[in-house]
């Protein structure tokens, strides 16, 4: 019975010795190459051998969260609004399409432009009490809110000819909101 008992621990203690190593190597972050244990325990004229071997730790970089807006999107993120619709900032202010006025030039044939012309759009931003009206222009520059940056990129459709008449509900207008 004695015999036995020393047998089992000296393989307790085997594998004691065995856990200490691996669970060093797995903590160990400059880890870089496998790592075997090997422990080996005599009790008795019985010897025990235990071998394990812990692989690198491989390290996934997590990213940096992104700014989100008031939707969850990561920024910078497109938002595409058409006259009277509405749009959450970041911070939580209201952005609203007023009106567009399209003044480029048609795409008759007989009709030569001077200046090509543009699309501005005036907008308001609302939070609380505080209201803002901007002014803003296809390409032009972009409107800082908040330490939010909003850019008019985009207007659709494009000018046709000069007797289709584009009503302000049908424009869709592409804004970028960046920090």
């Amino acid at each position: 019975m004695q015999d036995k008992n020393k047998i089992i621990i000296g393989t307790l203690s085997a594998v004691v010795v065995i856990l200490v190593i691996v669970l060093f190597a797995k903590s160990n972050p400059a880890n870089e190459v496998d790592t075997t244990a090997v422990a080996t325990t005599t009790v008795s004229g019985t010897t025990t051998t235990g071998t394990a071997t812990v692989k690198p730790a491989t390290t996934t970089a997590t990213p940096k969260p992104a700014a989100l807006n008031a939707q969850g999107t990561a920024l910078p993120a497109q938002f595409v609004l058409m006259v009277g619709n509405t749009y959450v900032l970041p911070e939580g202010s209201i952005f609203t399409l007023k009106n567009v006025n399209d003044s480029r030039c048609p795409t008759d044939e007989n009709i030569a432009c001077v200046w090509a012309g543009n699309v501005t759009v005036k907008a308001n931003i609302k939070k609380g009490s505080y209201t803002k009206d901007i002014e803003m222009t296809v390409g032009g520059a972009s409107y800082t809110h908040s330490g939010y940056k909003i850019t008019l990129d985009d207007v659709t459709p494009d000018k046709g000819l000069q007797s289709v008449v584009t009503k302000e509900g049908e424009y869709k207008l592409t804004f970028t909101v960046a920090k």
